[in-house]
């Protein structure tokens, strides 16, 4: 069980005929051990063919659900359009006949830092993020056989004490052949850039012939920048890298070169 909505004194009412009204004295959101309360919530709503729409939801003063629309009755689909965190989600889910799913999500100008707040881990995360882009089609029970991508830019992020001037990557997925088009961090003193692709075997003893590729450039001038965002032992390292390397292949028979200097 990943987490738990309680709704408490709640007073719903949707209707073809008016409109509606969603009322509740308190919600209780609760994500594993992490637990968020959002009171005297209250939104306009309606219904039509099946579909429960809803406006105006403001969950509080950095959240706030423009629209929300879920199937109640049929096909499974859901949309959403907020603003949030000081810029703006957007999210479509549906489901085919067949049971493929396809979902989309987007952030843009998202504060971190708002985002921590409103989770309640504050002082933990910070920065922007520009632009998060994610979807998916496939089967949820088999989510490396489906089409996945996955696209980030984001700005003066900060993880509890580490943080990056910049970060950019771009991940797809398609047919269990994962692909790293770009993984760019732009550190105080370090520099990194990774692309790579890897098949993914369906039996975990198979991946000595699954076949790869990369290549990485960094220049990491301060080791413990990255380190410590992996905690003890590895935040103790120090000093400075220069890694080149580029190589193809099967992890059993692999070519091509790797330099190291330190």
């Amino acid at each position: 069980k990943i987490g738990s909505l309680d709704l408490r004194g709640l007073d719903l009412l949707l209707s073809e005929e008016r409109t509606g009204h969603f009322r509740t004295r308190e919600a209780v959101v609760q994500v594993r051990n992490r637990e968020r309360k959002l009171s005297d919530l209250s939104a306009v709503t309606a219904w039509q063919d099946g579909v429960a729409y809803f406006a105006d939801l403001k969950l509080d003063e950095h959240v706030a659900i423009d629209a929300l629309s879920g199937g109640l009755a049929g096909s499974s689909a859901l949309t959403l359009r907020a603003q949030a965190c000081g810029g703006y989600v957007y999210a479509d889910l549906s489901e085919d006949d067949a049971g493929l799913t396809k979902a989309a999500m987007r952030f843009l100008n998202f504060s971190l830092e708002q985002a921590a707040f409103f989770a309640g881990v504050r002082e933990e995360m910070g920065g922007t993020v520009d632009l998060a882009k994610l979807t998916f089609n496939g089967d949820p029970g088999q989510p490396l056989s489906g089409q996945i991508s996955l696209r980030l830019e984001a700005k003066d992020f900060s993880w509890r004490k580490t943080s990056f001037n910049s970060v950019a990557d771009g991940f797809s997925m398609a047919g269990r052949r994962a692909r790293i088009n770009e993984c760019n961090l732009r550190q105080k003193g370090n520099n990194i850039d990774l692309r790579g692709t890897v098949s993914l075997p369906t039996e975990p003893d198979a991946w000595r012939d699954a076949p790869f590729e990369f290549e990485i450039d960094a220049d990491v001038g301060n080791v413990r920048g990255l380190t410590a965002l992996l905690g003890s032992p590895w935040n103790a390292l120090s000093g400075g890298l220069r890694i080149e390397g580029k190589g193809s292949g099967k992890a059993s028979n692999g070519q091509g070169w790797l330099k190291v200097r330190g």
